[in-house]
């Protein structure tokens, strides 16, 4: 097989992001690893694929800005932008977990690479979080591509 007959795969990963009493759970495919030749040649052309996988970084964030008060408080009634999201760990997190009173009117994740976002609107739909971003839509995921930096 050829490196562009290559079609990465993803697998689901449930990741327990807050222990009981209150335990929640985030459901996202990542990739599986692939193999070196794949990984040399996306390193040759400056593509990357370290978007579609659940990093431990992702994990205490979302550890922290839901075990946060003064941050959970922050984000009340507010737009929250999540830049580089890749599989929307931290904004799925956020959206699957507050409170009706503490709620963002909206959390937008995005990153800059196309194949995150269409992962990413996956594992919304996997967690049942709503992506439409219509009034009165609540939390809502909505993933778009945004290059920053």
């Amino acid at each position: 097989m050829s490196d562009s007959d290559y079609e990465p795969e993803y697998e689901p990963e449930t990741v327990t992001v807050l222990p009981p009493p209150s335990p929640l759970e985030v459901t996202v495919l990542t990739l599986v690893p692939p193999p070196l030749e794949y990984m040399s040649a996306l390193h040759t052309s400056k593509s990357e694929v370290s978007s579609r996988v659940v990093w431990t970084g992702s994990l205490m964030l979302a550890r922290h800005v839901l075990l946060t008060p003064s941050v959970r408080s922050s984000m009340s009634g507010r737009r929250v932008l999540e830049l580089g999201a890749g599989t929307g760990l931290v904004g799925l997190s956020v959206c699957m977990s507050m409170e009706e009173g503490d709620r963002p009117v909206a959390v937008c994740m995005t990153d800059g690479d196309q194949e995150a976002i269409d992962l990413l609107r996956q594992n919304a739909g996997i967690n049942g979080v709503n992506i439409s971003a219509g009034v009165g839509a609540g939390v809502a995921g909505v993933p778009d591509r945004y290059l920053w930096g």
